[in-house]
């Protein structure tokens, strides 16, 4: 057996190893989406309480890796990729969510999944106005969203792929 198969065989038997292709990030919000990509809910998935509030540490798409330059992830980032809003004064906010929309409609074209399709009318409709209009829907200092379907937050072990045609959600982290 090679070295490589070794470590592949050594890695799958980590318990709370991501899957291939996916790390483990901090979530601390997840957002429900309707079919229509129009917001649901806003569900906070951080744990503990007051001040000491975390978020959890859950399997998303492996980050790209960063330094100057504008580089959204794929299917979760910062809000100031996602949302078009930052907590502090954003120099380059506009163009990292334009930079996050035009690579999910990229990769998205073409595909028939309900939440991915969700997603893209979400992205679509969205614009940064809406986040301060709402004031008591804001996601209170969120930092990233992952775009997955709400019933694979649980499991350990899930493929990359398309949503479920039941469930659509994008996920906040802190």
């Amino acid at each position: 057996m090679s070295v490589l198969a070794s470590l592949a065989r050594a890695y799958g038997r980590l318990p709370d190893a991501p899957p291939f292709g996916f790390s483990q990030e901090k979530i601390g919000f997840l957002i429900s989406l309707n079919a229509d990509g129009s917001v649901a809910s806003f569900t906070d998935l951080r744990e503990g309480e007051g001040a000491k509030r975390r978020p959890r540490m859950i399997p998303v798409p492996q980050p790209v890796k960063r330094t100057a330059g504008i580089a959204p992830n794929f299917l979760w980032d910062k809000t100031s990729y996602v949302l078009g809003v930052t907590a502090g004064e954003g120099k380059r906010t506009g163009e990292e969510h334009a930079a996050f929309v035009e690579r999910h409609e990229k990769a998205m074209a073409g595909l028939d999944d309900e939440g991915l399709r969700a997603l893209l009318a979400f992205l679509a409709a969205w614009s940064a106005d809406q986040f301060v209009e709402r004031p008591s829907e804001r996601l209170a200092g969120g930092h990233g969203l992952d775009a997955a379907p709400s019933s694979a937050a649980g499991r350990k072990r899930r493929r990359p792929g398309p949503s479920s045609s039941a469930s659509r959600a994008i996920g906040c982290a802190t």
